[in-house]
């Protein structure tokens, strides 16, 4: 008999939740991955909230490629607004801004499984703000371009 996937998926993301919360570990973000792979080789399937605490985890740790794996195994019909919104932040202050922008031209496409919303373009134009100022990288055009898109759905400033 074998055991139910969504039983095993909650139980790994209590342990997950359980070691975020152990003060007493080191490197808990390695450790995360560790228990990542772990539970990817034997296919027990993330929970939204487990990928959202790895991901999480991982973009504070810098850890943009496990971050990024950990969306990468998520089920596509679990995958909404505010877990991409997430990989997105994370991407873009781990100044992967290619990688960022890739997600972000995915989210704005139309019929999006995931379409943007506000936060999306906070995160964005705060991203976008500091590679203005700090970095000196963006034109007006592309400024431009890319609000023209967010308003195109019906995204706006407030």
């Amino acid at each position: 008999m074998s055991a139910n996937p969504s039983s095993l998926s909650f139980t790994f993301q209590a342990i997950l939740e359980q070691t975020m919360r152990d003060e007493q570990e080191t490197d808990v973000p390695s450790k995360l991955f560790e228990l990542f792979c772990f539970a990817k080789e034997g296919k027990i399937p993330l929970s939204i909230n487990a990928a959202t605490l790895l991901i999480r985890c991982f973009g504070l740790a810098k850890m943009l490629e496990e971050a990024v794996s950990v969306y990468k195994e998520l089920d596509p019909d679990s995958r909404n607004t505010s877990v991409v919104n997430l990989l997105l932040d994370c991407l873009l202050r781990g100044e992967n801004i290619d990688r960022g922008f890739k997600v972000l031209d995915e989210m704005l496409k139309r019929n999006s499984g995931v379409p943007p919303n506000n936060t999306t373009m906070d995160i964005v134009l705060s991203a976008t703000w500091k590679r203005i100022w700090v970095e000196k990288m963006m034109s007006v055009e592309e400024i431009y371009g890319l609000l023209m898109r967010f308003f195109e759905h019906d995204i706006f400033f407030g």
